[in-house]
Order: structure tokens, then sequence, then C-alpha cells
């Protein structure tokens, strides 16, 4: 029968306790194309946004 250690049982645990919390991280994480989708809309709004001033400062002039 092998010896057991302690210190390979509690990097064992160690080792699995870290995967879980890895796991739970991973499964929580958003979904990137949604925010990059997001992104993409903001940036358009922005740039209809700046063009609109950009118009409407010409046109005070």
């Amino acid at each position: 029968m092998a010896k057991r250690h302690p210190r390979a049982c509690y990097i064992s645990q160690t080792m699995i306790a870290a995967m879980s919390v890895f796991i739970a991280k991973f499964q929580n994480t958003p979904d990137v194309s949604a925010v990059m989708q997001a992104i993409t809309t903001i940036q358009s709004d922005l740039k209809t946004t700046a063009e609109t001033v950009q118009f409407t400062a010409m046109r005070i002039q």
C-alpha cells in the first residue's frame, strides 16, 4: 500500500479548488461578440453625433 503524503494531498486539493474557481469564472464571462456589437453600436452613434454637431455648427456660422 502506498504511503500518502500530506503535502501531495494539500497540493491536489488546492489544484482542484483553483480549477473549480477558474471554471466558474469562465462560465460567467460575457459573450465577446455581444460586447463587440455594443462597442460598434456606440462608435456608430458617436460618429453620427459628431457629424450632426459639425453640420449644426456650420449652419450657425
